[in-house]
């Protein structure tokens, strides 16, 4: 029985990767096409908010996951990990935004769309995550 929990663990660590490339493949081809369209609305400068966010978003992963083998800290470790995305992305937002000369509404306005994205994504797979660990423990009555 043990053996069919760790296998199970792994394929959702797995899936997790093909998800986040899969999700940021997508990021890349909606920006790409509003680009095509409305290319005023995406900053020149959109890879460097991907690229940052999916560092962010797989440390804060990370972080998460050590909280879901710690389940009773598990509250701590998620708590930290979204801290951890608001503070660094905070101190990027504004140092970006006082360093950069051309296109700061655009810039900003992307960056906050991207954020939305990415810690949506994170949330989603999470709870998806969870979901059967608390069914399995009978936390969840349908």
């Amino acid at each position: 029985m043990r053996y069919g929990i760790k296998k199970e663990k792994k394929m959702q660590k797995n899936r997790f990767w093909l998800e986040f490339i899969v999700f940021t493949l997508f990021i890349v081809g909606a920006i790409q096409l509003i680009q095509y369209w409305k290319s005023e609305w995406v900053s020149p400068l959109y890879w460097v908010i991907l690229g940052f966010f999916s560092l962010i978003s797989l440390i804060t992963h990370m972080v998460s996951q050590i909280g879901i083998k710690n389940r009773q800290d598990f509250h701590f470790y998620y708590y930290v990990s979204m801290g951890i995305r608001f503070f660094i992305s905070l101190f990027f937002i504004v140092l970006s935004a006082i360093l950069i000369d051309v296109g700061r509404v655009p810039y900003v306005l992307n960056f906050f769309v991207i954020y939305i994205l990415y810690t949506s994504f994170e949330i989603y797979h999470l709870i998806r995550n969870l979901r059967p660990d608390s069914e399995r423990d009978g936390h969840i009555n349908q």
